[in-house]
């Protein structure tokens, strides 16, 4: 069952406007093209096919399905446009996961948009499955900006093919022939004697210009990270007054109601005016709870994320620079060691 049933639509944010100017320019530029639309054999093999996804990517409709053994999961139905067809997908938080994952793997050198954060506890409550919602609709709305992600097969699969591939997986001989590549690197490497020596440990403008981002990346972490606690404490607090005001306006309209004249000339009927006064407080006040939700802890969560993401990135290229320096250490080390075993052997012919 649909878990928004009865709920008012929620405000459509700065992004998903944008987008709606870009789902319509995208959907001109492809009648213009006139675009061949895909075979069911480009389905199959998307990494073949023609790629004109329109963005942007709408997520919609979450819905609790059960797996077994009382686990339970949100569906969302994932909307994109290819070739001028929408092509509806259902798609699980954990699917978003494997995407982003396999998004890291490809291009190791980009910022891979952040995802949405888990929850142990209220994952099923509606605000909850809103906020995620929009989460997962930024991040594939980020990805599918980016020119060369929104063409990677992985993305197409995600968007197009009701069956995700079995995740976890390794093809057979995929690590033996990994392996196999990685010693025959090394091994000619340490046969040609006459190879440029790596420039060891050396810092690069490139270099230098990461530890800052990555320096500012703490400290702009630090400070919104605060931001943010600050602005969800401030909701939670407004959510307590709307609370009051509505268990204000109910005692006082049922207290109205014990008095024997409840006419509104009479105290009964000045409660009762009262409470409808204290029940539109409560509206006004949940209004604005929303509105600060959607517009100011929600844009801050996710710029954390990003953040997080930048720092994530570049410590994973310090350490990959590292592993490289220690690598071309230990190869000039078996390098000398080789030139003196030549010498030895020359000598001793």
């Amino acid at each position: 069952q649909n878990i928004f049933a009865g709920m008012e639509q929620t405000a459509v944010t700065d992004e998903q406007a944008k987008s709606g100017d870009a789902t319509e320019q995208g959907e001109s530029k492809t009648e213009k093209d006139e675009v061949e639309a895909p075979t069911d054999g480009d389905l199959k093999n998307p990494s073949k096919s023609v790629v004109n996804p329109t963005v942007p990517v709408q997520i919609s409709n979450p819905t609790k399905k059960s797996e077994g053994y009382g686990r339970s999961y949100i569906a969302y139905t994932v909307t994109s446009t290819h070739d001028g067809k929408k092509v509806d997908v259902f798609r699980r938080y954990s699917d978003f996961v494997w995407l982003r994952q396999a998004l890291e793997k490809n291009f190791p050198g980009c910022i891979v948009p952040p995802l949405p954060e888990k929850a142990v506890i209220g994952r099923f409550q509606g605000e909850f499955v809103s906020q995620r919602m929009r989460g997962l609709e930024r991040f594939t709305t980020r990805v599918m900006n980016h020119d060369r992600m929104k063409k990677d097969p992985t993305v197409i699969r995600f968007l197009r093919e009701q069956q995700l591939p079995q995740r976890n997986t390794i093809k057979s001989g995929t690590q033996a022939k990994k392996a196999f590549s990685m010693l025959s690197g090394i091994g000619s490497a340490m046969l040609n004697p006459f190879a440029s020596e790596p420039t060891e440990g050396v810092e690069t403008k490139e270099d230098k210009n990461c530890e800052e981002i990555e320096s500012d990346a703490k400290k702009l972490h630090k400070i919104l990270a605060a931001l943010h606690a600050a602005s969800s404490g401030q909701s939670k607090a407004e959510k307590d007054v709307t609370k009051t005001w509505l268990e204000m306006g109910h005692y006082l309209t049922e207290l109205g109601r014990f008095e024997v004249d409840s006419s509104e000339e009479h105290f009964g009927g000045i409660l009762a005016q009262i409470g409808k006064c204290c029940d539109r407080m409560s509206v006004c006040s949940a209004q604005c709870v929303d509105h600060s939700v959607l517009h100011l802890v929600e844009p801050l969560k996710d710029h954390v994320l990003l953040v997080e993401s930048v720092s994530t990135m570049m410590a994973n290229r310090k350490k990959a620079l590292e592993n490289l320096h220690i690598a071309q250490k230990d190869q000039s080390k078996k390098k000398a060691a080789l030139s003196r075993l030549f010498c030895l052997s020359s000598q001793s012919g």
